[in-house]
């Protein structure tokens, strides 16, 4: 069933011009979505992680939560699902289980983002959105800098800001 809806997505997005396909976090806005005349509609993990646990899409909902909310959307409508899966929930090996996961699951289509996340470091805004592999590299550098700030500054008589010895 899964393969069929992907066939049909593919060739959905096949057509020239704009396919308005609307975002739902459960089976019923998907059915709401289906019965509207939609071809197809999108996960959205702002909403998933919003309505589930009332917090923002920052890296607080699971791969494993994604995956049962997204299983009960595919379910319940006949028409493709794109699944919204962040970064892939963590490195390569990971991004490979959540692919055939969301596969399994029922779902036509997966939208990866390969940026860092936001939340990370502050200095995400400025780094190209293949640099995931640089994040060790900043750390590295941030821990040098700290440490070599407190190694300065307890070489100078003075171990802990705010306090004198």
């Amino acid at each position: 069933m899964a393969m069929a809806k992907a066939k049909v997505l593919r060739e959905l997005l096949q057509k020239p011009g704009v396919h308005q396909g609307p975002a739902c976090f459960d089976a019923l806005g998907a059915k709401l979505i289906e019965s509207a005349g939609f071809p197809y509609c999108i996960t959205s993990g702002f909403s998933i992680a919003a309505s589930r646990l009332a917090l923002p899409d920052t890296g607080f909902i699971s791969y494993g939560e994604m995956l049962d909310q997204g299983q009960l959307i595919a379910q319940a409508v006949s028409i493709p699902i794109i699944v919204d899966a962040d970064d892939g929930y963590g490195n390569a090996m990971n991004l490979k289980r959540t692919v055939k996961g969301f596969i399994a699951a029922g779902f036509a289509g997966i939208l990866l983002e390969d940026q860092v996340p936001h939340s990370l470091t502050p200095l995400s805004f400025l780094l190209p959105s293949n640099s995931f592999n640089f994040l060790p590299l900043i750390a590295l550098i941030g821990f040098h800098r700290l440490r070599r700030k407190r190694v300065g500054t307890r070489a100078a008589g003075r171990c802990c800001p705010g306090k004198r010895r």
